[in-house]
């Protein structure tokens, strides 16, 4: 629990110095639902509540399974 607090707090120390997220515009998310995408949506969660930014998340399937089609 808290290697994932800890790392966390780096992605956000990371935005803030390199400047990579502006609370006055709108963000764009894809995700796909598998493991990464559901990861990265939990991690924008997070930081969506800190830094109060607007997201608008979008599904994307890539069709790379057979039962998809």
């Amino acid at each position: 629990m808290k290697k994932s607090l800890f790392f966390i707090k780096k992605i956000k120390k990371f935005l803030i110095n390199k400047n990579f997220l502006n609370i006055k515009k709108l963000y764009l998310l894809s995700v796909s639902g598998g493991q990464d995408s559901i990861s990265l949506l939990f991690f924008i969660f997070i930081l969506k509540r800190q830094f109060s930014i607007k997201i608008h998340i979008i599904y994307c399937n890539h069709l790379w399974q057979y039962d998809n089609f």
